[in-house]
């Protein structure tokens, strides 16, 4: 089995270098590299301590309230990029 370190992060680098805006979300530790080289991070259903510990991203609780998300960072991305 052929694994990758911190491939989320590594992906969301490489096409930040190709010039798109990434928004990514992800539940737990393993995505808060990936989430914080996003363009935005947003934390979907994740567990109280993964909340507490990095209350610098947005929390979704479920799929409206991601959907709201990702529509705001596109947003303020969009005006931030003009």
């Amino acid at each position: 089995e052929i694994r990758y370190e911190d491939h989320k992060r590594k992906i969301v680098e490489s096409l930040i270098e190709m010039n798109f805006h990434v928004i990514a979300a992800g539940d737990s530790y393993n995505d808060t590299t990936m989430l914080s080289t996003a363009s935005a991070g947003i934390l979907f259903r994740p567990p109280d301590n993964v909340v507490d510990e990095f209350p610098q991203f947005p929390v979704a609780r479920n799929y409206a309230e991601l959907a709201e998300a990702i529509e705001s960072a596109a947003k303020d991305l969009g005006e931030h990029w003009k």
